[in-house]
């Protein structure tokens, strides 16, 4: 079972990790490697999707598609959205952060939601399961700040197969 850590330790003066680095970890103390498959496309906002980057729905937008795997085994589909007027499209390797970085916002805040949830015939057949096997649908939505205005810049819905993946958040006080 990998395990993903995910650190909200306040006074760390390391950049956070991406979750390309998260799943990695994670792979590596089971054992295995970890790998992806990935798909960039540019596309009109749903009404989901620009609710939560505070758009207008059919803005476009960008939209990243990783199927993450650990060994052989699907682990994770992640779906990734970012505003078009901020980052433009990228190649599958490219790192987003580093765009968003680039085009001057700096990360003020996150929001999680985490749902226990049965996968759909689709996600279940991506993530190599049973229809209607349990998955846990984590979506965030990332905030940063350029010149005094704070926008949410990314959302993504992560897709976790429920008997193969472990969340572990972390809460220090690094500086105390």
């Amino acid at each position: 079972m990998l395990t993903h850590v995910m650190s909200t330790s306040p006074g760390s003066h390391k950049p956070p990790l991406t979750r390309d680095v998260i799943f990695g970890d994670g792979a590596r103390r089971v054992g295995v490697t970890a790998t992806s498959r990935s798909e960039t496309t540019v596309e009109p906002a749903s009404l989901d999707v620009a609710d939560q980057l505070e758009i207008a729905v059919e803005t476009p937008i960008v939209h990243r598609r990783i199927v993450r795997y650990a060994g052989d085994e699907p682990a994770a589909l992640e779906n990734a959205y970012y505003p078009h007027d901020i980052v433009t499209p990228v190649g599958p390797a490219a790192d987003v952060e580093t765009i968003i970085d680039a085009a001057g916002y700096r990360p003020v805040g996150r929001a999680d939601a985490l749902i226990a949830r049965l996968a759909s015939p689709d996600e279940a057949t991506i993530l190599g399961l049973d229809t209607g096997s349990p998955v846990l649908d984590h979506a965030r939505v990332l905030y940063a700040s350029k010149d005094g205005h704070v926008r949410p810049v990314e959302h993504v819905r992560t897709l976790f197969a429920g008997n193969r993946n472990r969340l572990t958040y972390e809460h220090k006080h690094l500086d105390a």
